[in-house]
């Protein structure tokens, strides 16, 4: 996996939803297996074994980070690239997470009113639904509002 921390978005993030157990560690705004982020996009593994190859699979493991998670990191560095990723289909961070670290994005980019907006509009989205997953979609929402208030000159 390789990723990309904007500390300001995992900030907020972790100020709305203070329970998650990611808070404590520096965890990624956005990932993706780095395979998938090459130019020829493929699943890559290295599997090490007790034996003599371990030093090999190390270096081709390092290697790869070099030619590209570095690039990688580099192209998503800006929060408009971020905005980008979170906003396309996104399995990492699961899609609700990229939904919820989306809206946080919105609002360090585009300010409170604009924040608010996006939130209705995907509460509208799920409007009538009754299931679990809409559950939580609104309870992010509600918890989000409520930091938007709470962050209100």
């Amino acid at each position: 996996m390789i990723g990309v921390v904007c500390d300001e978005i995992q900030r907020i993030y972790y100020e709305v939803e203070p329970d998650l157990p990611g808070r404590k560690y520096p965890t990624p705004t956005i990932t993706t297996p780095i395979g998938y982020a090459a130019e020829n996009p493929r699943f890559m593994k290295w599997i090490f074994t007790n034996d003599d190859t371990v030093e090999e699979r190390a270096a081709e493991m390092t290697q790869a980070v070099v030619d590209i998670g570095i690039p990688y990191m580099r192209k998503h560095a800006s929060l408009d690239a971020v905005r980008t990723t979170l906003s396309g289909i996104n399995m990492i961070p699961h899609a609700r997470v990229a939904r919820e670290r989306l809206a946080v994005t919105i609002l360090v980019q585009d300010g409170r009113d604009a924040a608010r907006a996006h939130i209705e509009a995907e509460l509208a989205k799920i409007a009538g639904k009754d299931d679990p997953s809409t559950r939580v979609d609104r309870d992010f929402a509600n918890k989000f509002l409520a930091y938007i208030d709470r962050i209100a000159p």
